[in-house]
């Protein structure tokens, strides 16, 4: 087929191809039409300063058969692409089969396919499939590596590899030697690239990632269950709805950086909108009021480094409008309520639970001394107690009710974590009552009296904190009490004490 002459190479057609295929732009692979190995643009310790990004004139050159060109598929992607490897130049061998009949096996297990397509001169074949919305790479990949197995075949290269793979890159269709094929008897389909490109918009299904998955063997093993076990929902294996750990630390540097700056580099749009998401859920916000600020900062934040909201808006905005419902759906079908540094403040304790509080704290009061520095615990055993000891034992008492109110409250919007509530160092010296110096005694004085019982120890290996088990009866009964109540509760029972 004769290579396209550049000015048949509208801007508008070259603008529809690189929305299918050039998912991303950096880093990115080339070559020379005739030279043998890839060379990759974007490594690991490379700046985009010094090496720019893929542009839209090297995809041209890449049609008009000058230089080859290829990406690496992002991490969150909407399509998948079985690569078949011609094994003609091999020679007969049982162990490696045509094409054709590995095309028929991958029919018979039912592997959707959207199109075929001859990736270059060699032969090989590259088996796209669409999807209906974003998905992780890793969970695909997963996904059909059981199905392959489970029908006799080995996903591994030369024989079905799968793409997207780490640092692994794929040549981008109709270069020089790549044409569509029929899906059953791989005739070459010899047609203009604008004909190709409006067959794929038109005629090339999209497959629905419900329907897709199910497809997945289920491997059996012996597991333990709980008696009280609820399955998991789909939406519990979806990366794309894990809510970070917390409000905090390097998660809440880079949602503030978004805010104020935007955008710094491309192909991060999608992952940015995700982050603001959860950070504009766990701060209490609705759905409507969340889908308008991000669609506000979509419009002044993204720094012309988003190609998709460049080019189709629309579909940027029902993805946003897709992301948002499906978190709400998922945070409500988990019991889950805002979480964070203060979350919702809706969230209080009610007058029987403060109750409960304030006479758990009175009853241990000869434990409160733990709370004091060495040398007032000394003061506080003789006969005549300075005052200012008194102040100090006086403020341990309103300390100790702010800090474990908190901590109640936190329990309380998170009732699925109760048994093994996380307290970081972070979030603890971010809660009333508290510092950085204290934190240590007020968590010591609660396992004291009772409050919080260590379920799960720290484990830097995995980077896990220390989980707490909450020992509290929460009955939710009778009308809300706030902080400064329970405060004005302590004071009272410890006067009639």
């Amino acid at each position: 087929m004769a290579a396209p002459k550049p000015e048949d190479i509208t801007d508008e057609l070259l603008t529809r191809y690189e929305r299918l295929f050039v998912r991303t732009r950096w880093p990115y692979i080339h070559k020379k039409i005739n030279a043998k190995p890839w060379k990759t643009v974007g490594k690991r310790n490379d700046s985009k300063h010094s090496k720019p990004p893929l542009s839209s004139e090297q995809v041209r050159e890449h049609l008009t058969h000058q230089h080859f060109y290829g990406i690496l598929l992002p991490h969150n992607t909407e399509q998948i692409i079985i690569d078949l490897d011609d094994h003609r130049d091999i020679g007969i061998n049982k162990k490696l089969p045509g094409l054709k009949m590995r095309v028929k096996r991958l029919r018979e297990l039912k592997i959707p396919c959207s199109f075929l397509v001859r990736s270059s001169q060699g032969g090989s074949i590259h088996w796209y499939i669409h999807l209906n919305r974003l998905m992780t790479s890793q969970l695909l990949r997963d996904c059909l590596t059981d199905i392959l197995e489970a029908g006799g075949l080995s996903a591994k290269r030369g024989d079905f590899e799968l793409l997207p793979e780490e640092w692994r890159g794929l040549r981008l269709p109709f270069g020089k030697g790549s044409y569509r094929v029929k899906c059953d008897t791989l005739r070459p389909i010899r047609e203009p690239l604008q004909d190709a490109i409006d067959w794929i918009e038109r005629e090339a299904p999209t497959f629905d990632i419900d329907t897709f998955l199910p497809l997945r063997p289920i491997k059996a093993k012996a597991i333990a269950v709980s008696k009280n076990a609820v399955a998991p929902s789909r939406d519990e294996v979806d990366a794309n709805l894990v809510p970070p750990a917390r409000v905090q630390g390097e998660f809440m540097q880079e949602v503030t950086g978004l805010l104020q700056v935007g955008l710094t580099k491309p192909s991060s749009r999608f992952e940015s909108t995700k982050k603001l998401v959860w950070y504009f859920w766990s701060r209490g916000l609705e759905e409507a009021a969340t889908r308008a600020t991000i669609r506000q900062w979509l419009a002044t934040k993204t720094n012309g480094l988003s190609k998709d909201w460049l080019n189709d808006r629309a579909y940027v905005l029902r993805e946003l409008d897709s992301l948002i419902r499906r978190t709400w759906e998922y945070t409500k079908q988990q019991g889950m309520t805002p979480y964070g540094l203060h979350g919702s403040r809706s969230t209080t304790l009610s007058k029987e639970e403060v109750d409960l509080l304030v006479k758990m704290i009175v009853n241990n009061s000869d434990k409160i001394g733990s709370l004091l520095h060495a040398a007032e615990r000394i003061q506080l055993g003789r006969k005549s107690v300075p005052r200012r000891v008194l102040n100090s034992v006086e403020r341990c008492y309103k300390n100790a009710l702010r800090f474990m109110y908190d901590i109640l409250v936190l329990a309380k919007r998170q009732p699925h974590k109760i048994d093994c509530l996380p307290l970081a160092r972070e979030l603890i010296t971010k809660l009333d009552g508290v510092s950085i110096r204290t934190y240590q005694r007020y968590v010591q004085f609660a396992k004291d009296i009772g409050l919080l019982r260590l379920a799960k120890r720290h484990s830097r290996k995995s980077r896990r904190c220390r989980r707490y088990e909450v020992c509290f009866p929460f009955t939710g009964q009778g009308d809300e009490c706030s902080k400064e109540d329970a405060l004005q509760e302590l004071q009272g029972r410890r006067r009639d004490s």
